[in-house]
């Protein structure tokens, strides 16, 4: 169970007192086989603060990879867990504030301040305002992000005339992740029938429905699948004039990325692998945009309901695998064929084939010296393997000539 903040907490940890406590307890290692040590002597220190501190700590450890100001902050394990990494913050601050300069931006889930943070340090925005409903994390903002104007509202209630609003329901409960639309807090469907006419920018989890979103929502703005390093953190529901359809956006840490939607052309085919198989990044999957990205680089599908793509050439910053030979999906032969092969470490990656891979590795038994992967994927009804390569990312940044500008 998260240790639950109180008013009391956050103004000792705000203060001289326990922003000296709060160093004092980074120092301690605070992992499973420490934790009961370091809790006593956090007791002992500071009798009653213990939780707190504790909480705080591994808060803030929790977060800082994807925000830098993580380590002043005060924040629950619940605002840490779904807080959006600078990187995406920054480039949605960004967009909106060439979308709509000036405007008046309104989050009415501001949480613990970090979409807050990012908003106000874009100066062609214009009033931003936060507010939740919770307030001991307005508490936590106001000390997170010294100056911004908050109140406490409900994100189902209009509280404000702001030009736009920003919302991020809550999507965790502890180390519960909720994924159904009405299970959010304010629930997904009453939040975008309270936004309904607004500009608005939504905020929802991967996997969210967006066929269900349209047909029984009415959402007809556009998608954003929104990928980090590789990992797909969210995806971004956008009210503004001229916004409609699918978008994919790729951010990677090093300031390299591109985007992709459903305006350009798709009009590619299958057939039997080229040089390479090409694992295309999870957002231009989740946005249902593969067919997009393979017609911009030349690409061709090994079948029509795999997002595995294969061509001559690995497109830049992309991940795939240089393809040796292809067999059939059986684990005698693949044992012996690997063993020539000289293959010792072995990756597997499996799209449409019920299987383990961990299994399968047992099974195959690689012994030698060689890093290689097994491609195992349905072709048309058939089970197929292509055993290829250790797995590369070319370098490059993405589509020639086109950054991350939202288009």
């Amino acid at each position: 169970m998260p240790y639950q903040f109180t008013h009391e907490d956050v103004a000792f940890l705000a203060g001289a007192d326990g922003t000296a406590a709060l160093e004092a307890t980074a120092e301690l290692a605070l992992r499973p086989d420490t934790m009961v040590g370091d809790v006593q002597r956090l007791s002992q220190a500071y009798p009653g603060q213990q939780g707190a501190l504790t909480a705080t700590v591994l808060a803030r450890r929790a977060l800082a990879p994807r925000v830098a100001a993580a380590a002043d902050w005060l924040l629950t394990e619940d605002a840490a867990q779904q807080a959006t990494a600078d990187a995406v913050a920054r480039l949605r601050a960004q967009e909106l504030a060439r979308r709509c300069p000036g405007a008046s931006v309104h989050d009415v889930t501001c949480s613990v301040g970090t979409e807050l943070d990012s908003l106000l340090c874009q100066p062609d925005l214009g009033r931003v305002l936060g507010s939740d409903l919770d307030d001991v994390r307005l508490a936590m903002a106001r000390h997170n992000v010294p100056g911004a104007a908050l109140l406490r509202a409900d994100a189902l209630t209009a509280t404000s005339r702001a030009d736009v609003v920003i919302a991020d329901p809550g999507r965790r409960a502890g180390a519960r992740r909720t994924f159904r639309m009405s299970d959010t807090r304010p629930p997904l469907p009453d939040l975008l029938g309270v936004l309904r006419g607004r500009l608005a920018v939504v905020k929802c989890a991967p996997g969210v429905d967006y066929s269900l979103l349209r047909d029984e929502h009415g959402f007809t703005g556009q998608v954003q699948a929104i990928s980090l390093d590789g990992g797909v953190r969210e995806v971004c529901l956008w009210t503004l004039p001229g916004m409609a359809g699918r978008r994919a956006t790729v951010v990677r840490s090093d300031g390299s990325g591109f985007e992709v939607d459903d305006t350009e052309p798709d009009d590619v085919g299958a057939d039997a692998p080229g040089r390479w198989i090409v694992d295309p990044d999870g957002a231009v999957v989740r946005a249902g945009l593969v067919r997009h990205y393979a017609h911009r680089h030349g690409l061709w599908q090994l079948d029509p309901h795999l997002a595995y793509l294969t061509g001559d050439a690995l497109p830049p910053g992309a991940r795939g695998w240089p393809v040796l030979e292809e067999m059939r999906l059986s684990a005698k032969p693949l044992r012996k064929r690997l063993a020539q092969l000289d293959c010792g470490t072995l990756e597997i990656t499996v799209r449409g084939v019920d299987i383990d891979p961990d299994q399968l590795r047992r099974q195959l038994k690689p012994a030698g010296t060689r890093s290689m992967t097994l491609v195992v994927a349905r072709i048309g009804d058939r089970p197929t393997v292509y055993i290829c390569d250790a797995g590369q990312r070319a370098e490059g940044t993405g589509p020639t000539g086109r950054p991350i500008t939202g288009r």
